[in-house]
């Protein structure tokens, strides 16, 4: 039962999503099937909505788990976040999802805000945001990842007071480390380790194990007697590569105790943690690079060690995130790591209410079929249950209504952006593929596909514009992934000229009742070229063709 397709723009390979059983499957842009492309086991079953963001990365709403989930170009996981075992999250039945920024990265240099506790780029300095190391033996500069690094090697040590840099209830570690070792040494390499004095209260310790796994653990020993860690398989790391490391720990609804602590290698989330019950007890002393009591150096050159009170990861808050909330009825912008920035809409039919809201999209500026576009950008909401597509006013934090951009639907639940600012939707209780204007006008529909397959659309749920300018649709509950070819060309700029014109409309009606016509002119295609073709493109008036 494919629920969702979408493209790569450049190769025309497509991705459909089985929602039935969470597949994800590949189609080449010649319509061969060339079988399953990641698996089952990535956990996607009950999917509404795929998108693929401008760098290729697939985000998927799994509304049945009330999640959102980010897979790379190969289709690995590499971020998620929403319900974890009892703990709900931020999310109520996510239906649709967009990318509303540039795409996460932490490639970005980090550069100190009010949200910094201690930030030490090691640039000729040891200093931790203005603050001196209280221990400092025999560390040395080195190139950095950036400018210049720390080398902690030998039995070296580099230690400072916590006092200040450092928050238990909330916050995040990142830093750059570049190992002198093959992960698969069998030596324990203690990178960064918070310690509360006594040694039985906090504790963070963050190190390479001796059986080769990177590991991060929290206690806070008999203050709160919680114990836990996260890990993350680097056996296959080699001598000299730089890597980034991340730990963040944010608040997790419902309950405003519960803690997420997330750890993140290379910009990839590898493990998460819920945890019920507040972290007891307050670190003393930050060791970089070793034990604080000395031991298991690591042997590695660091770089940007980056403390903040607030969980962030590269550049994860400036990261936008658009989810639409069916359960909810809302939609909501969140950041990378799922904390929520703000919520706009509730049930009802009057303006800025839903119904169930489906897909999200964004036209009038950058973006592309599936995506949403930059601060600024107006949203279409898919408001499924009250038959009409909303639009909303995005500024890059918070949202609001503008109009009821197109009504009289029945049940609204897929978009697709087109050019010229027109918009496909998937109108699941028509069975129908509709056209609409930039203004939110029906321009036609599709009752059935026209690239040989037989028999109507049944509940058809996502669609997307295929390089050629064809519309692939996901016939659902037909169980098949079929063609409208020519969608595009119902922006009729037959000369090229970026605008439909008159004499677009000329170039119709000089094919009039022509036998060898060719089908590009046949608009309304049912083997005749007449005035139903003709008003249509006149319908059309002005639509740019970019």
């Amino acid at each position: 039962m494919p629920g969702a397709v979408t493209v790569n723009p450049t190769s025309g390979e497509r991705a459909i999503l089985d929602g039935h059983d969470g597949a994800l499957l590949t189609q080449w842009a010649d319509d061969r099937w060339v079988g399953r492309q990641g698996t089952v086991h990535l956990g996607l079953a009950g999917s509404r909505a795929l998108v693929r963001s401008a760098d290729g990365q697939l985000l998927a709403a799994v509304t049945g788990e009330n999640r959102i989930k980010v897979l790379d170009s190969q289709r690995q996981l590499v971020n998620w976040f929403g319900q974890e075992g009892f703990v709900s999250g931020p999310l109520h039945g996510p239906s649709g999802v967009a990318l509303a920024s540039a795409p996460f990265t932490i490639t970005g240099r980090p550069a100190a805000d009010g949200q910094t506790l201690g930030l030490a780029p090691f640039d000729n300095s040891l200093k931790l945001s203005g603050s001196l190391p209280v221990t400092a033996t025999g560390v040395s500069f080195t190139p950095g990842r950036f400018d210049g690094a720390v080398l902690v090697d030998g039995n070296d040590q580099l230690a400072y007071a916590a006092s200040g840099h450092f928050d238990p209830n909330q916050g995040s570690v990142q830093m750059w480390a570049r190992p002198d070792w093959p992960g698969a040494d069998n030596q324990e390499h203690a990178l960064f380790e918070a310690l509360q004095a006594g040694g039985d209260g906090y504790r963070l310790r963050l190190a390479k194990a001796d059986w080769n796994w990177l590991y991060a653990w929290f206690t806070d020993g008999s203050l709160g007697q919680h114990d836990f860690a996260l890990y993350a398989d680097v056996s296959d790391w080699q001598p000299g590569v730089w890597h980034h490391l991340a730990l963040a720990w944010q608040p997790a609804p419902p309950d405003p105790l519960y803690r997420r602590f997330t750890f993140w290698v290379d910009g990839r989330l590898l493990d998460s943690h819920v945890q019920r019950v507040p972290m007891a007890g307050m670190p003393t002393w930050l060791s970089v690079g070793a034990g604080v009591d000395g031991r298991d150096q690591a042997d590695a050159s660091l770089d940007e060690l980056f403390i903040s009170g607030v969980a962030r990861v590269g550049n994860s808050q400036q990261t936008r995130l658009l989810v639409s909330q069916s359960s909810a009825h809302r939609v909501d912008v969140l950041d990378w790591l799922g904390n929520t920035l703000s919520q706009f809409g509730g049930l009802g039919s009057g303006a800025g209410q839903f119904s169930s809201p489906q897909a999200l999209l964004s036209i009038g500026g950058a973006g592309g079929a599936g995506g949403a576009g930059p601060a600024g950008q107006t949203i279409l909401v898919a408001d499924s249950g009250n038959g009409r597509i909303e639009a909303l006013h995005a500024d890059g934090v918070n949202l609001t209504w503008q109009a009821h951009w197109a009504t009289g639907l029945n049940r609204p639940q897929g978009l697709a952006r087109l050019p010229g600012d027109a918009v496909a939707a998937s109108d699941v209780g028509d069975s129908q593929i509709k056209l609409l204007t930039p203004a939110g006008a029906l321009l036609r529909s599709w009752s059935e596909p026209n690239d040989g397959h037989t028999g109507s659309f049944w509940s058809p749920l996502g669609l997307t514009l295929l390089p050629s300018g064809d519309l692939l649709v996901a016939d659902t509950y037909n169980g098949r992934v079929v063609r409208i070819i020519g969608a595009v060309t119902l922006c009729y700029d037959f000369n090229s000229s970026g605008l439909v014109d008159v004499n677009d409309i000329q170039a119709v009606a000089q094919r009039w009742y022509d036998p060898g016509c060719t089908m590009r002119y046949d608009v309304i295609p049912d083997g005749v070229i007449d005035v139903v073709d003709v008003m249509t493109v006149a319908a059309a008036w002005n639509l740019g063709c970019a």
